[in-house]
């Protein structure tokens, strides 16, 4: 069994992947800020949750961090 994938901060790169994995059949998590990246993922299957609960889920998952610094 492959093991959850759960993606931190799906902007272009990610979302594309999450998409792609989603499809395959993998169970993927993500998080995003942005409402239309929010919709493109959830219409693929992915599982989009705040940063909270992503973290709490990350025990034998796959995790890609791509969270921006924040600006300060």
């Amino acid at each position: 069994m492959t093991a959850p994938l759960l993606l931190l901060g799906c902007g272009y790169t990610l979302t594309r992947f999450a998409v792609a994995e989603a499809r395959a059949g993998r169970e993927v998590l993500a998080t995003t800020r942005d409402a239309a990246r929010r919709a493109v993922l959830e219409g693929a299957g992915v599982r989009v949750v705040s940063l909270d609960d992503a973290l709490s889920r990350a025990a034998g998952a796959h995790v890609v961090d791509s969270v921006p610094p924040d600006a300060g």
